[in-house]
């Protein structure tokens, strides 16, 4: 039974649970009869046929043409996972791979480690999987580094904690000397160390706005050239591993479908539209699901995202999911999610403060 369920009758979710079960592990649709048999064994096959066409009233199953069988719809999909209230635990040998699969990586660095998170849970799930790269404007400043490169021009190296680099190129109003720019890398060592990118360009908003300084050269400086690597650079675009995606297209639904097939291919092609779902789900807390149109792609309607945000033990990095079709075991996936993302959180929280 479905637990939780308020809208439908013990009997309706049971036999919801039944076409469920049956078309996560068929793909085909099934009548009732073979409920009766399999799923529902104490209602006679002429009461689950009653409860069917209710259910399919109900927008929780439909016919794929006339005298098939039901298959679950969306709204069946939602609400089964809406009554997923803990999570299974699971098992021992998925744990172990777990914990070999982040055996040896303290020596990959963060994008490394991000990778082998995808490829781990790929193989774990036999889905496809998605990791979100910190963009680095989620990411906290290390030490910020100013080296003259001619006159007028200076190349601006910024070092996250977790040891991400960006370099940007920033043209000077007057040349100053590789020593004034020494000290100004001191001043905004002091001024935005530990702070990410997103605080550092508010804080640079509102120093602007102050005028109590400006005598000081060294802060007038300082703050021409922040604004122009903060505020002035382009934004950072996101980027992500994906592994595993040989795993949906295996799937019999697109197998069959070459035109569903061919807009799952671009769509997989289509780096901002997954980076757009994922980062809808950056700042949410514990497990996100989201199935078929609510993705808002659509060339993703016969696919699932099950997602779950990974930190550095303060703040959100960025997101991991698992991309299937909406028939997947919702349960054991999102455990899988769930601890993968957690194990992976450890891991760069300990290395953040090693």
């Amino acid at each position: 039974m479905l637990s939780g369920a308020t809208n439908l009758t013990v009997r309706q979710q049971d036999i919801l649970q039944g076409v469920l079960s049956s078309f996560v592990e068929t793909n085909e649709p099934i009548g009732s009869k073979t409920l009766a048999k399999k799923y529902v064994r104490n209602l006679s096959s002429a009461t689950i046929r009653n409860e069917l066409a209710e259910l399919t009233e109900l927008g929780f199953l439909c016919q794929p043409y006339t005298s098939a069988g039901r298959v679950p719809t969306d709204k069946a999909y939602r609400f089964y996972v809406n009554q997923v209230k803990k999570l299974p635990a699971l098992s021992e040998m998925e744990v172990e791979r777990i914990r070999i699969g982040y055996g040896e990586t303290r020596s990959l660095g963060l994008e490394g480690l991000l990778e082998q998170t995808s490829k781990l849970l790929s193989s774990l799930t036999q889905q496809a999987s998605l990791v979100l790269i910190p963009n680095l404007s989620r990411t906290v400043l290390s030490q910020i580094r100013i080296v003259r490169l001619r006159p007028n021009l200076a190349h601006v190296i910024l070092v996250t904690k977790n040891g991400r680099t960006q370099n940007r190129s920033i043209e000077m109003e007057e040349d100053l000397s590789q020593e004034f720019l020494d000290r100004m890398s001191r001043y905004l060592n002091e001024e935005y160390k530990d702070l990410t990118l997103q605080e550092v360009r508010r804080r640079i908003s509102l120093q602007m706005l102050e005028h109590k300084k400006e005598f000081d050269i060294l802060y007038r400086e300082s703050l021409k050239l922040s604004k122009k690597a903060f505020l002035e650079s382009p934004e950072e675009t996101d980027e992500f591993y994906i592994w595993g995606t040989h795993h949906i297209f295996d799937q019999p639904e697109f197998q069959t479908d070459v035109e569903k097939m061919r807009m799952l291919f671009e769509a997989f092609q289509e780096k901002e539209k997954l980076v757009e779902i994922l980062d809808r789900f950056v700042e949410a807390k514990g497990i996100s699901v989201s199935i078929g149109p609510e993705t808002e792609v659509e060339a993703m309607n016969d696919c699932a995202f099950v997602m779950k945000t990974y930190s550095d033990g303060s703040r959100n990095l960025g997101t991991l999911a698992i991309v299937g079709p909406k028939r997947m075991r919702y349960p054991r996936i999102m455990a899988l999610v769930d601890m993968t993302a957690s194990t992976l959180s450890r891991f760069i929280a300990a290395e953040s403060s090693s």
